[in-house]
């Protein structure tokens, strides 16, 4: 069951380390798959993956599915269970494989150049990644899910390809694409032969919701239609995001047929065919009614791997072209939604072939300058200075910024600038869309100097704000301790299953890897000792098979590493919980090494849209109070001060750092001091 994606033209997913105890795995060959639930998968699903020995790769949290690698002769069970939607192969999926090129010329992108290079439009290229040294390319930010890569470098040369036609640089080298001021973001799905797995694909276009990403450019294909793909196309979809893709290499000089790749087949994808200099339908380009527009994609020049350029062929090269347009259109009608864009990229394009839309050619030729014109004489006022800038010192190598919001209905992003001087010179270090900033990374009492402007959608940029500084705190000791100690429950059969996780950390709170964890788990006056290594997450798992029912007590008995030392006044050493008969986890209680701060159950929880969160102070210290999502991300920190002792409740009104409504569902609360952490959960709805 091993299939991969092809080429047109031519998560965050945490590993458990696991400790010398271990699960008996189910006999077989192993396959991978993509397990869809009827509701998101919680820990029990988890555990019924890990009941059949499954080894879980991706939990999702954009579609209600789990990828991973199970043993054959259990897929079937699987896809008996009543809580499985479907269970289907983690196929392969592959790429369809300053001049001003011809591409960019016919769709007439270069008459809007002038007043419009699609200006700080985030763009995702999910593909083979971005030559990120390439100087005619700048990449905002890159991601890889590909096995034995560490970043969204492209070692194929596809997916800069396709880059370089949606936002190749104005800089007099090379060429020019389509919207040469866009943001792009390198994506890497696919290896270095462009081929990669559907679950990678998945985890890509759900990177790209997580990061705000405006529009999506997929030049990969697949003849075979997975639910978990157009799940997830859906997803960006319903998110605002415009999603594109190629049509394919499928096609024949009659025509004739229906043979669209998938995801280019979805109804939230538009499907962009192939079109040759003389605006005729290159014979390879695919066919059929879900066909949605066309692009040039014979002999389109563009960059390469290696800073190089290189001249190819595909429905590939015609998607980006699209990408690129629906750029132009964005920054034109900033109030646009994804809807508004693929309706006006439709409705302007170029009609080819038999009146009206047909399967050849779909509703024509992208017109660029017909769907993003001009709308008066060049937007030419910058916004307002920005004021009220204030740095805030959140550990030792982290400052946040925050200043007072700009009203202009054209604001399209921030610009800050660092340096470690008074009066510069600055660096720009981020484009944020809102009024807040982390700057991570930093050095260790360290005072750094910032500057803030804002920038509207025409790239006007308003004068910096006064400068403001913060300095880092004092960098940690090398000490560290468990942050935490949980568990899960399984049960397969009449067997039960206890899982412990131990999570490690230094004395900033950074997860530790490869520190060894001794711990002892007693059941009244039964007794069993563990040891295992955390992995890059600072976590580490044990399981208990053939577990009874009834309250268990794990213990951290020793920490050891090669550099860090065990502070046992931190943090927690043991924690309780009682597994119950049918598998699932209650009482669960963590045991700190203070007694000076608590941090109180909401009451009542489930929360209606908001929570008030209650606890009390022992002794002044500095606190820290954070809202995260299932996947560990921080949602919102409410607190982060010196605070005197006593008793204190805090309002959350249901909204992350940035201003917005989250969704309903399963959040954690945690609240940190210098030698205490505690976690709880909270869940809102309707």
């Amino acid at each position: 069951m091993k299939r991969k994606f092809l080429f047109c033209g031519a998560f965050l997913a945490f590993a458990l380390a696991y400790g010398t105890v271990t699960r008996v795995s189910a006999d077989g060959e192993e396959s991978r798959v993509l397990i869809g639930f009827k509701q998101k998968p919680d820990a029990t699903a988890k555990g019924l993956v890990y009941q059949y020995g499954g080894e879980i790769k991706y939990a999702y949290h954009i579609i209600p599915a789990i990828a991973a690698t199970v043993p054959e002769n259990v897929i079937k069970q699987l896809r008996a269970d009543p809580n499985v939607r479907y269970v289907e192969e983690d196929g392969i999926i592959k790429a369809i494989g300053e001049t001003l090129p011809w591409g960019v010329d016919r769709i007439d992108a270069e008459l809007v150049h002038p007043y419009n290079k699609g200006t700080g439009v985030k763009i995702g290229i999910i593909d083979t990644g971005i030559d990120l040294d390439h100087p005619d390319l700048a990449v905002k930010a890159d991601v890889t899910f590909v096995a034995g890569t560490t970043s969204g470098d492209d070692d194929n040369g596809h997916g800069t390809h396709c880059a370089g036609v949606v936002a190749a640089l104005d800089n007099d080298i090379g060429v020019i694409g389509v919207a040469p001021e866009a943001y792009l973001y390198a994506i890497k799905v696919l290896d270095s032969n462009g081929s990669g797995y559907l679950s990678d694909v998945v985890a890509g276009i759900q990177w790209a919701i997580d990061n705000g990403i405006e529009v999506i450019s997929m030049s990969l294909g697949t003849s075979s239609n997975y639910q978990s793909m157009q799940d997830a196309c859906d997803a960006a979809y319903a998110n605002d995001i415009v999603v594109i893709a190629a049509a394919g290499n499928a096609g024949n000089r009659s025509g004739r047929g229906d043979n669209i790749s998938y995801p280019g087949k979805y109804s939230s994808v538009i499907a962009v065919g192939a079109t040759k200099s003389d605006d005729s339908r290159a014979n390879f380009s695919s066919t059929g009614p879900d066909l949605e527009l066309m692009a040039p994609g014979v002999d389109i020049y563009s960059t390469w791997k290696n800073s190089d350029y290189n001249t190819i062929s595909g429905t590939s090269m015609a998607c980006p072209h699209v990408t690129g347009t629906a750029a132009l259109v964005k920054v034109a009608y900033p109030a646009f939604t994804n809807v508004d864009i693929r309706n006006q990229l439709k409705n302007t394009a170029d009609d080819l072939g038999a009146a009206g839309f047909d399967t050849k050619y779909g509703y024509g030729l992208v017109d660029a300058d017909e769907a993003a014109p001009s709308t008066g004489p060049p937007d030419t006022i910058p916004p307002a200075q920005v004021t009220g800038v204030t740095v805030t010192t959140v550990s030792s190598s982290q400052l946040d910024l925050s200043w007072t919001a700009n009203t202009e209905q054209d604001l399209h992003h921030y610009n800050i600038y660092r340096s470690t001087s008074s009066g510069g010179p600055y660096d720009l270090i981020g484009s944020p869309t809102t009024n807040s900033y982390s700057d991570n990374g930093l050095t260790a009492s360290t005072t750094y100097y910032y500057t803030v402007s804002a920038v509207d959608v025409s790239g006007n940029e308003g004068l910096v704000s006064d400068e403001a500084f913060g300095t880092t705190s004092e960098g940690p000791s090398n000490i560290m301790y468990a942050e935490s100690i949980t568990f899960d429950g399984a049960k397969k059969g009449k067997n039960l299953s206890l899982y412990t996780y131990v999570k490690v950390v230094d004395g900033s709170g950074n997860p530790l890897g490869d520190a060894n964890v001794n711990m002892t788990l007693t059941n009244g006056a039964s007794t069993w000792n563990y040891s295992g290594t955390t992995g890059s997450d600072g976590t580490v798992k044990f399981r208990l098979s053939k577990a009874k029912p009834g309250t268990y007590t794990a213990t951290v008995t020793d920490l050891t590493h090669s550099t860090y030392a065990w502070d046992k006044s931190k943090g927690v050493t043991s924690a309780s919980c009682s597994l119950n008969s049918d598998g699932t986890i209650s009482g669960a209680t963590a045991h700190s090494n203070s007694v000076s701060f608590g941090l109180a159950d909401i009451c009542p929880n489930p929360c209606i849209r908001v929570a008030n969160i209650s606890y009390s102070i022992g002794k002044q210290s500095a606190v820290t109070l954070k809202i995260y999502n299932v996947q560990g991300q921080v949602i919102r920190t409410l607190v982060s001060n010196v605070m005197n002792p006593g008793n204190y409740t805090t309002h959350w009104d249901g909204k992350d750092e940035g201003g917005n409504k989250v969704s309903y569902g399963i959040y954690f609360y945690q609240i940190q001091t210098s030698n205490y952490l505690c976690n709880k959960k909270l869940i809102l709805v309707k």
